[in-house]
């Protein structure tokens, strides 16, 4: 049996209304602090994204900055070997095209000096100072050529073969590499053409010897055959004179050995062998 709780004078009714009010007092109390504490809470969250999304800010800020100065300096010192040779020669023409201190020419040794130590982009970027230097410089449009052979890059490596020979048509080598690069493309005509300027003027270049890569090649083997046979014609043409004698007098007195006979009535015809030597035009060097 439940007991009311009575308190002096007081009812059962009193009592309980004091219980309600002191108990909602309480309830007010704990939602006002529980409120206080939502806020402060609310406040240390705000603060915590806030300082987040400062840290991140500062470290894309930082990255950025290191992408730029890793843009705007050339990157093969890094891979530079302390005492060797090669690198430090390198490391030498380097500093001096970071001092402005090359001509064209050297520029387009450095570049070879970086290629041949596998760095190509580093390579074509010093090939074109050179040409900044010297719009003139055929050898450096035939470098950026090979390496973008060498990368299998067609299209740029064409288009520097042929920057090159507008400069210098005659360049042995460069008609030689875009000979290959016209055979790889199949355009047949335009290879042997190249083929056939390159052998005119430097020969060697069709020798596996002097030049391994023409082994690669199933045309320039025809397009030596070519001008091998043109050449030997020339060599071997039968034109002989028909008075070999008269003419060797001739020659003899303007060379001031003796005064020429008088020209005979008739005579036989010459014999096959009674030849006088043409001299031969060679091909000059590439």
């Amino acid at each position: 049996m439940r007991r009311s709780r009575r308190n002096g004078n007081g009812s059962r009714n009193d009592w309980d209304e004091r219980s309600v009010s002191r108990s909602r007092s309480r309830v007010i109390r704990s939602g006002s602090l529980q409120g206080r504490s939502r806020g402060l809470n609310g406040m240390g969250i705000s603060n915590r994204v806030a300082v987040g999304i400062l840290c991140v800010f500062v470290v894309v800020a930082c990255a950025a900055v290191r992408a730029g100065s890793a843009t705007d300096e050339p990157t093969f010192p890094s891979w530079l070997i302390a005492d060797d040779p090669g690198d430090e020669t390198i490391r030498y023409f380097w500093e001096r095209a970071d001092r402005g201190e090359l001509d064209a020419t050297g520029l387009v040794d450095l570049g070879t000096l970086i290629f041949d130590r596998g760095h190509p982009d580093e390579a074509i970027d010093f090939y074109k100072q050179a040409l900044k230097l010297d719009p003139e410089m055929y050898e450096a449009w035939f470098r950026i050529g090979l390496v973008e052979h060498y990368r299998g890059d067609l299209n740029n490596a064409e288009q520097a073969y042929s920057r090159c020979l507008k400069k210098r048509p005659g360049h042995a080598w460069c008609n030689f590499y875009y000979g290959l690069l016209e055979e790889e493309l199949g355009h047949t005509t335009k290879a042997l053409e190249h083929y056939e300027q390159a052998f005119q003027k430097a020969p060697r270049l069709a020798d596996p010897a002097f030049n391994p890569e023409v082994m690669s090649s199933r045309l320039a083997l025809g397009a030596w055959l070519r001008h091998y046979d043109q050449d030997r014609f020339d060599q071997n043409i039968p034109m002989r004179y028909l008075r070999p004698d008269e003419l060797n007098e001739v020659r003899k007195s303007f060379a001031g050995q003796a005064e020429p006979d008088p020209a005979p009535t008739a005579g036989p015809d010459p014999e096959p062998s009674a030849v006088i030597a043409a001299p031969m035009v060679q091909p000059t060097p590439p």
